[in-house]
């Protein structure tokens, strides 16, 4: 996978990652180790698996961007455990088999696009 390249970039100071239209496929790696990581475009590839329950998101993220994509799974507080944002925006699709699990999440913003 594409991403598996980035980790020769300096992740502790990359704050925009735009990998969208790439038609990266699999499933949501973890970006957890992305420390200053802002924004995440990931929309219009093919990632079509579960997403992982193991992994987590950067805690600087304030834009996820996964709309068309044919992920399934939930998305729980866990993924977001980390987050030190005060709001963290995920933009979606209706296309998406998903259920985000609303426990503990206080301060996430849910886009869906048709």
């Amino acid at each position: 996978m594409i991403i598996s390249h980035l980790f020769g970039c300096d992740r502790y100071s990359l704050q925009v990652l735009n990998l969208h239209g790439n038609q990266i496929n699999g499933t949501l790696p973890d970006f957890s180790t992305f420390t200053s990581l802002k924004i995440l475009y990931l929309h219009n590839n093919k990632l079509n698996e579960e997403i992982p329950v193991h992994i987590q998101f950067p805690p600087k993220l304030e834009n996820l961007y996964i709309s068309s994509n044919s992920l399934k799974g939930v998305l729980t507080d866990y993924h977001f455990s980390n987050s030190l944002s005060y709001r963290t925006w995920i933009h979606l699709t209706t296309h998406w088999t998903w259920h985000l699990l609303k426990t503990g999440f206080h301060h996430f913003n849910c886009y869906l696009y048709t």
